[in-house]
């Protein structure tokens, strides 16, 4: 991630470290941006933290995606 960027509504610049990731978005009513935005804040700052570690550590996430579990796969995680 760039250099002093500060993560801010609307603007998640993961296209430059992930270039095949499609449909990246964070979306949120009008109403709770302006009704709540140190939430809406702490909200994106934390996503991209995780971005961040999965990036870190793609080996680890990887193994954390494809972990065994009780619930069905989501649609976007590809069969093992």
């Amino acid at each position: 991630m760039q250099s002093g960027w500060e993560p801010r509504p609307g603007s998640l610049p993961s296209g430059d470290v992930l270039p095949d990731l499609y449909g990246n978005v964070l979306v949120a009513p009008t109403s709770l941006i302006s009704g709540n935005p140190s939430l809406v804040r702490r909200f994106n700052q934390t996503y991209v933290r995780s971005l961040a570690a999965s990036l870190g550590d793609p080996q680890g996430t990887a193994e954390i995606l494809h972990k065994p579990r009780s619930t069905p796969r989501p649609w976007w995680i590809s069969p093992r």
